[in-house]
């Protein structure tokens, strides 16, 4: 619902949205039937998809190329979340042991930022 009323109030399209899959099926339904099957992308939750978003958004945090209005549930998230290794090297965002904290709030910026990044070079095609 709120995204329903930013997106008219505001007259915003919205182009392509990132989602993990886990327990989504009400979520691609309302969105479906609201913004249209095409524009929901599934963002796996693994190393090769994860890896080179997390650490790409961490240096543009680090350079203030990203702003989240220091928003103080943003930031809580970010300071929860924890960067599993695997053998090859590569990451992927995991909460620390605590299990009252959360990380959603960056998981969800971190399915935007994969769907942007994807998609950047489309998008801009279609309104240039």
């Amino acid at each position: 619902d709120w995204l329903y009323s930013h997106v008219t109030e505001s007259d915003c399209y919205m182009y392509r949205t990132g989602y993990d899959r886990y327990s989504a099926s009400h979520f691609i339904q309302e969105m479906s039937s609201t913004f249209g099957e095409k524009s929901l992308i599934a963002v796996a939750q693994g190393t090769k998809t994860l890896s080179q978003p997390m650490e790409t958004s961490k240096k543009l945090f680090e350079q203030k190329k990203i702003n989240y209005n220091n928003n103080p549930l943003f930031s809580w998230c970010m300071l929860n979340v924890e960067a599993k290794t695997d053998v090859n090297g590569n990451i992927q965002p995991v909460k620390n042991r605590d299990l009252n904290v959360r990380i959603d709030a960056y998981a969800s910026f971190l399915n935007a930022f994969v769907i942007y990044n994807d998609y950047l070079e489309e998008y801009m095609a279609r309104i240039s």
